[in-house]
């Protein structure tokens, strides 16, 4: 038997990823998902590993950004490593809160670093920003009595 969840074996592929063509490029949805995922290589789905062989993990985080520009989706996913997974931390910290379901999060591809390895693309710089989402109250003990 396999513990695979049907709603996730059916729903497989996932929404678009986001690409960030040029600087400036910003995202902005609400959280749908988000999980801690080993990356691969984009040619064969191969997992990778750091030289001393743990694996390379990633935030894989699904937004609906209300917004289909072109897809046949408002879903998109960033797959946050690096400079990203950086910004996005340092936006959950300044939030205050822990990053939810529900929550907003803004992406802004905000320009390239340093070529730090000869051959390798420029290291994509980001910031981000995360709102929690707003916490309903739970009723009082008077809201019950009108039930």
């Amino acid at each position: 038997m396999s513990d695979i969840d049907v709603n996730d074996f059916l729903t497989a592929g996932g929404a678009p990823a986001v690409k960030f063509p040029n600087i400036g490029y910003t995202i902005k949805g609400i959280v749908l998902s988000s999980e801690v995922r080993q990356q691969t290589k984009l040619e064969d789905g191969t997992p990778l590993v750091w030289d001393d062989g743990r694996p390379r993990m990633q935030l894989v985080v699904t937004i609906d950004t209300g917004d289909t520009d072109g897809e046949d989706t408002t879903e998109r996913r960033l797959f946050a490593k690096g400079h990203m997974l950086t910004a996005i931390k340092q936006a959950v910290k300044e939030s205050g809160g822990q990053f939810l379901n529900g929550g907003e999060l803004t992406v802004r591809y905000t320009g390239d670093g340093e070529q730090k390895v000869r051959g390798y693309n420029l290291p994509r710089l980001f910031r981000a920003k995360y709102t929690p989402p707003a916490v309903t109250p739970a009723p009082s003990v008077a809201d019950l009595d009108d039930l």
